[in-house]
């Protein structure tokens, strides 16, 4: 009696524990790509080619990721884009990440001290 129940039971608990996995894959593919975008928003900052920026970043992005560089209204934007890790990624979602920074040559010269 208990074989069968457990039998019915497991595939549910198996899915369950797949799903909770792939949430946390995510997540830390969430963080991985914030911390690129803002590493390579420093970058950008500190006067470093856009390649270079795509570079660092790239580093620290999760696989498969795409680094952009911009400039927007005087600040330099740096956006990770990669695709959902593990079994999620069948679903077709991204995960999305920006950073952006004044570049230093902005500042030089407003009297800061």
């Amino acid at each position: 009696m208990v074989t069968a129940e457990l039998a019915t039971v497991l595939p549910a608990v198996a899915l369950v524990l797949l799903l909770v996995l792939s949430a946390i894959a995510t997540g830390a593919a969430h963080i991985r790509a914030t911390d690129a975008a803002q590493a390579g928003a420093r970058a950008a900052a500190a006067g470093e080619s856009s390649q270079v920026v795509v570079d660092h970043a790239q580093r620290l992005a999760p696989d498969d990721a795409n680094v952009t560089v911009a400039q927007d209204d005087g600040l330099v934007v740096v956006t990770v884009v990669a695709p959902y890790p593990g079994p999620l990624s069948l679903v077709g979602g991204r995960v999305i990440a920006s950073a952006s920074a004044v570049p230093e040559e902005a500042l030089v010269g407003e009297g800061s001290p």
